[in-house]
């Protein structure tokens, strides 16, 4: 009986551990939702500055200001492509049905602890599988938010050169 209580403790924090890569996972996937729409509405605030100053003349932007300006833009929609990026399936093991089906025929007389021990080996895989897909989100997420605080910065300089300018 001690065996068994013992496998119960791996087998669920193997699963407590595969569940919370999962929120993980859903966790960067709502992140890199948020900076496709943060930096589309940047993106279009810049661009819209630059049309207003452009169709008024009422402030002449200088090359240093258009130049900001263009590269916060391209920064911002490189932020949201990254965002998108985020968001894009990645490949990670998963559990074929077909597999498991095949198992379970081969391996239904196994004892309790013997079924544990391999559907605990199988989260573990999955749970490594679905971990470096993670990472790899976490770095495209890390990049995109890095563009977008660029592109910021870029705005952010584009109005103070033009306010100076305009001094």
């Amino acid at each position: 009986m001690a065996d068994d209580s013992r496998g119960s403790v791996y087998a669920d924090f193997m699963q407590d551990q595969l569940a919370a890569e999962e929120t993980r996972k859903n966790s960067l996937e709502q992140r890199g939702l948020a900076v496709i729409t943060s930096c589309g509405a940047l993106a279009a605030f810049g661009v819209g500055a630059l049309a207003l100053f452009r169709q008024r003349d009422a402030i002449p932007l200088s090359a240093a200001a258009v130049c900001l300006l263009v590269g916060g833009a391209v920064t911002l929609v490189l932020g949201a492509i990254g965002g998108l990026g985020v968001n894009a399936p990645l490949r990670h093991r998963s559990a074929n049905p077909l597999v498991l089906a095949d198992t379970m025929r081969e391996h239904w007389e196994d004892d309790d602890a013997t079924a544990r021990a391999r559907v605990t080996a199988t989260r573990a895989r999955l749970l490594e599988s679905l971990r470096r897909a993670n990472d790899r989100r976490a770095l495209v997420l890390l990049s995109a938010m890095t563009a977008e605080a660029l592109g910021v910065a870029m705005l952010a300089a584009t109005i103070s050169v033009v306010a100076i300018g305009t001094l």
